[in-house]
């Protein structure tokens, strides 16, 4: 557990954005992985078997919650202060990212976890 703890964490952390929430699915993984352990067969790495563990739990988590989390991003500018202004507008970063996201959902579960694996 002190072993992988801190890798699987992270991992639930950026699936589900909510920290608090990624502490519970890593207790939680390890909870099924040592409720499974009696009959677990050791054919590969016990951190593969607590990823699937982990993917499981966080896809579970978008079942229950499908709210995508936005940040608090102020969408008001001061129009006078065109200097000032982002090169980007943040509602445009906001549909860009929920474009990606929406796109991302499309995809089969096997190449989503590899996108995100790749590129996140």
């Amino acid at each position: 557990m002190q072993k992988y703890y801190g890798d699987i964490l992270n991992y639930c952390h950026y699936r589900c954005k909510d920290r608090k929430y990624a502490e519970d699915l890593t207790q939680e993984t390890f909870i099924r992985f040592f409720t499974a352990l009696p009959g677990y067969s050791h054919s590969g790495k016990a951190k593969n078997y607590l990823y699937t563990i982990a993917g499981n739990l966080c896809k579970n988590f978008y079942k229950k919650n499908r709210e995508i989390p936005v940040e608090d991003t102020s969408f008001h500018q001061d129009i006078s202060n065109t200097a000032a202004r982002p090169k980007e507008d943040p509602a445009e970063q906001l549909a860009d990212r929920l474009t990606v996201r929406w796109a991302l959902e499309q995809l089969p579960a096997e190449l989503h976890e590899v996108i995100i694996l790749y590129y996140f």
